[in-house]
């Protein structure tokens, strides 16, 4: 697949075959279609229950916003809780997690893992700038 054309600010159009893999929604085979300059997409501010199992629609898929208190785990990963639900955000490398934040609004893609036999919804940060003390 070309990714070249799966940057911010171009439109495309995929298809492929939709599966599941590892309790997360996956595009295997796809196919992109560069259909030029636009929009970037903005993010659906969602509370950290809509992220929980069984609250609904899932959002998998979503670009998201989410917000709450901040606690790190480890490199890669730090938790959101806004007194309703928690969400586990999952960080590429490169991305700094400060140990003196409190309160974070956070952007990325609402996805699930596996643990044991439940799926659970998570947030995966792009970069550094979708993470935003407050």
């Amino acid at each position: 697949m070309d990714t070249s054309v799966l940057q911010e600010g171009r439109r495309v159009y995929v298809t492929g075959l939709l599966q599941t893999m590892d309790g997360g929604r996956v595009l295997m085979c796809p196919k992109v279609l560069d259909l030029g300059a636009g929009d970037s997409v903005r993010p659906l501010g969602i509370g950290c229950r809509s992220l929980a199992p069984g609250s609904g629609l899932a959002p998998d898929c979503l670009l998201v916003r989410a917000w709450g208190a901040y606690t790190k785990m480890d490199d890669s990963t730090f938790t959101l809780n806004d007194g309703g639900a928690e969400t586990k955000c999952i960080v590429p490398s490169g991305i700094t997690l400060e140990p003196g934040w409190t309160y974070l609004a956070v952007t990325g893609i609402a996805s699930t893992e596996m643990v044991g036999d439940q799926a659970r919804l998570v947030l995966r940060v792009r970069r550094q700038g979708d993470i935003l003390p407050l």
